[in-house]
């Protein structure tokens, strides 16, 4: 089976196509499904990753960690910001795929290192 999609972008014209390859079944692992698995693994992350960024989550970083910045807690006394999240790590094992979805928090410091860096000068201490 396979679909074509035209469609114009920029004044310039593109066409996409759609083969079905094979059928498969995250509850059945077997040699013909080992050559796409790392397809659907990409595909499951894909998926993730645009839930959470429906849902407000920002990725910070190359790994798939998403926070909540309208969910972070000021830390006024250390000048700090604590955003929640989550971790997404998706496998292939041995009796289908597993998803892991972990909490994560980062702390992100409000003072930039500019600003640390002209404290310390105006301190006096620039042999540190």
């Amino acid at each position: 089976m396979e679909i074509d999609i035209n469609a114009s972008v920029h004044g310039q014209q593109y066409t996409l196509t759609f083969r079905h390859k094979i059928a498969f079944s995250l509850d059945q692992q077997s040699p013909q499904m080992a050559e796409f698995s790392p397809h659907v693994l990409s595909f499951l992350n894909v998926v993730v990753k645009s839930v959470l960024r429906a849902a407000q989550f920002k990725q910070i970083g190359k790994l798939p960690k998403f926070f909540l910045p309208s969910d972070k807690r000021v830390i006024s006394d250390y000048q700090l910001e604590m955003w929640p999240g989550y971790l997404t790590t998706t496998r292939l094992l041995a009796d289908g795929i597993f998803l892991n979805v972990d909490t994560c928090t980062k702390f992100i410091n409000k003072v930039t290192c500019l600003e640390q860096i002209y404290a310390k000068i105006d301190r006096g201490q620039t042999h540190e």
